[in-house]
């Protein structure tokens, strides 16, 4: 099973309002955690199957225009 959970907002990191944020972090962390509630015991009952969540990844840059680092394989 794969989910996403994300909305884009948030603003600046460092001009962005805090409620900005938290509504950012509270859905990319519950969506993906709800999903995995929901799901996980079908998967664990098949016995066979991967759970894959991705969530929101404006946070990890703080929403401004930074350069993100090149991944190391190219």
């Amino acid at each position: 099973m794969f989910s996403n959970a994300g909305i884009g907002g948030g603003g600046s990191f460092v001009g962005g309002s805090r409620e900005e944020w938290e509504r950012v972090f509270a859905i990319g962390w519950w969506g993906a955690y709800y999903c995995a509630r929901v799901f996980l015991p079908l998967l664990i009952a098949s016995g066979d199957g991967v759970l894959v969540n991705t969530s929101v990844g404006r946070h990890r840059h703080g929403g401004e225009r930074l350069p993100l680092p090149r991944p190391a394989a190219r």
